[in-house]
């Protein structure tokens, strides 16, 4: 039988001796390469218990088993010369002779008798099993079981749920400052870390990891963000924002509405809160969001300079915040004396 391309490839790729990495586009072959490959491992004398193969679904599991299967099935019952031709046409390098073909009709008998079957499964299927084998080693219970993604969603969403219920202010306090739609994959990031919550963190702990010095205080955390003249720069912010669009109008009446002139934690709070719903990147990833780009046919109400505010570091809140904005004229800069 004359072979093309393709096929002599795939042959070459079912070699058992060789260790392949096979990429292809969905429907041209790869099951079948994989299913030829165990099956010329088995006709070579390879056990059926010490073949493993391993996939990411059931489905393609399941798969590749019922047709290795079939295949094994269609050689015990197939005629000698038809036989022979599909051995020789898969790639077989042995002599075919009547020893061959008699070993080839065997090996369905022996992929069935063989304890546990043949070992097709996915990679989640075969870890569990090391682990159930050594449970001790692994810290973990014999009678665990898989959980799939869908199943552990709902059982953290069911954690939230009852939470809201037995520990309401915890999840209320929570609730002012996640502002996603979506707060799956945020619970699913905690459980993925959960060694991280098993023991308490001190306030040295968390002081490190916010990259704040040790035994800063919530005193110390009002004298950085308000030096004085947060009001003055609110009022100028609204006037910068006037005539550009309503977001950025409704953000600096927002802003100042929040009565700046004193400084306490209630109003860095609701600074806070009122900054993290804002619809502008921080001054850390860019410069600010585009101006307002004017059509041709009406000229543009805001002009054609636009400045964002300067500072010398240390930066406060709301002057990292105003950095973000394109002005209309400069804004005055804050500096703070107190630098955490």
């Amino acid at each position: 039988m004359t072979q093309d391309d393709a096929t002599h490839r795939q042959i070459e790729a079912a070699d058992p001796t060789r260790s392949t990495w096979l990429s292809a586009n969905a429907g041209s072959g790869k099951t079948r390469v994989l299913t030829d490959r165990v099956a010329r491992l088995l006709l070579d004398g390879t056990k059926p218990e010490n073949v493993l193969c391993l996939t990411y679904t059931k489905a393609a599991a399941s798969e590749m088993q019922n047709r290795l299967f079939k295949r094994l099935g269609e050689w015990a019952m197939m005629p000698a010369n038809e036989l022979r031709d599909q051995l020789v046409d898969m790639g077989a390098t042995a002599i075919v002779d009547g020893a061959y073909l008699a070993n080839a009709r065997k090996l369905f008998a022996a992929a069935i008798e063989t304890p546990g079957g043949l070992k097709i499964q996915t990679i989640h299927s075969f870890c569990a099993g090391i682990l159930r084998r050594f449970p001790l080693e692994a810290e973990v219970s014999p009678q665990f079981k898989e959980m799939e993604d869908r199943a552990a969603a709902m059982l953290r969403q069911d954690v939230l749920d009852d939470m809201a219920t037995s520990q309401a202010d915890i999840v209320a306090q929570f609730a002012k400052y996640y502002t996603s739609a979506d707060i799956t994959q945020f619970l699913a990031a905690i459980t993925g870390r959960r060694a991280a919550f098993l023991t308490k963190k001190s306030d040295d702990d968390l002081a490190r990891a916010f990259g704040v010095p040790a035994g800063t205080t919530r005193i110390d955390a009002i004298d950085v963000a308000f030096v004085g003249g947060e009001d003055g720069l609110a009022d100028d912010l609204a006037d910068a924002c006037k005539g550009t669009s309503k977001t950025y109008e409704t953000f600096a009446a927002d802003l100042k509405a929040l009565n700046l002139k004193s400084s306490d934690m209630d109003r860095l709070k609701a600074f806070l809160i009122c900054s993290c719903t804002r619809p502008i990147r921080p001054a850390s990833h860019a410069t600010g969001p585009s101006p307002v780009t004017p059509k041709p046919s009406k000229p543009s109400r805001i002009s054609s300079t636009t400045y964002t505010l300067g500072w010398t570091e240390p930066q406060t809140p709301m002057t990292t915040f105003v950095a973000s904005m394109p002005l209309k004229k400069p804004a005055r800069c804050l500096r703070s004396p107190h630098p955490l």
